[in-house]
């Protein structure tokens, strides 16, 4: 894709096509697009994002700093895996949070929330609580495309990738 493209990329029908997040809206991202905005140029380094899954995030930060003319580039770390059961733990189960709210140790509102999230797991709305609905080949197409040259996927388990990246790279 050329600048042009990233010129017009402007509502949201545009970043929902692409599937990534809307860096002029983004409320839950609001402070990291602007941190990014306002110091690529007085800080030295590149950027690391640690757990890629879909490429929602990466791609929206690597389309930004071409939009803003940064020759910085994005390192997107993942085993593009999910997590393992044991990852999870014990005190998150549901049965926990029916104990805290039971002991009045959360209260009716974060309650409520729990409640909600485990409804939509019922009717199998959201996407994979343990993140193994990935495609890396998705996203490498997704780079491709947008010719995001900006952009290096690391994939693997954090302890084993992250030692030696951070040998050949010191200015992140």
């Amino acid at each position: 894709m050329n600048k042009e493209f990233f010129k017009n990329l402007q509502n949201q029908y545009q970043f929902n096509m692409l599937g990534i997040e809307n860096f002029y809206t983004s409320k839950k991202y609001k402070k990291l697009f602007n941190f990014i905005k306002n110091n690529h140029n007085s800080i030295k380094g590149d950027i690391c994002e640690f757990g890629v899954f879909n490429g929602h995030t990466i791609l929206s930060i690597a389309i930004l700093l071409k939009m803003i003319g940064s020759n910085k580039k994005v390192y997107g770390f993942d085993s593009f895996q999910g997590f393992s059961k044991k990852s999870f733990c014990e005190q998150d189960s549901d049965i926990q949070f029916d104990k805290l709210y039971k002991k009045k140790e959360i209260s009716k509102d974060h309650y409520n929330k729990v409640l909600f999230r485990r409804s939509i797991k019922k009717i199998n709305f959201s996407s994979s609580g343990n993140f193994t609905n990935t495609s890396i080949q998705s996203l490498y197409y997704k780079i491709k495309k947008l010719n995001l040259n900006n952009i290096t996927i690391i994939k693997g388990d954090f302890s084993k990738t992250l030692p030696s990246f951070f040998k050949q790279k010191k200015n992140i």
